[in-house]
């Protein structure tokens, strides 16, 4: 991981904090990747243009009937992947969508592994408040 600062943030005095207000920790994720084929050549599409990760799996997640916990929060993530290539999330929405590509079976080992591969390596994280 690049860019990764950690800092604790607490409402008391720094040096007697116990802690107590537990801060959630955001991971930015980046999908703006090429896919590629086994021997590591870019994937075209048939009009020429290289097959992105960041669009397949915004596609992926708004045209899914797979059945998911929240559909507007996955319908937003899939718009703001497909648009802007990254994403903010926690551990838990991670695990969420990790669950949701594994599963899903309208796309190939090659596009999931790619996928996968993006979202175990955040390329940023920040601090985001007290979880609740």
């Amino acid at each position: 991981m690049s860019n990764i600062g950690v800092a604790v943030l607490c409402d008391t005095n720094f040096f007697s904090c116990p802690c107590q207000n537990k801060t959630k920790i955001m991971k930015t994720y980046d999908f703006t990747v090429l896919t590629k084929d086994l021997e590591g050549n870019v994937i075209q599409q048939t009009d020429g243009k290289p097959l992105e990760i960041n669009k397949l799996l915004g596609n992926m997640i708004v045209t899914s009937f797979e059945k998911v916990s929240d559909p507007i929060k996955f319908f937003q993530w899939g718009k703001q992947i497909y648009s802007k290539g990254k994403i903010q999330l926690d551990s838990s929405s991670v695990n969420e969508l990790k669950t949701f590509v594994t599963n899903n079976q309208n796309y190939n080992l090659l596009v999931k592994n790619a996928i996968l591969e993006c979202l175990s390596n955040p390329v940023e994280e920040v601090l985001a408040g007290k979880e609740e």
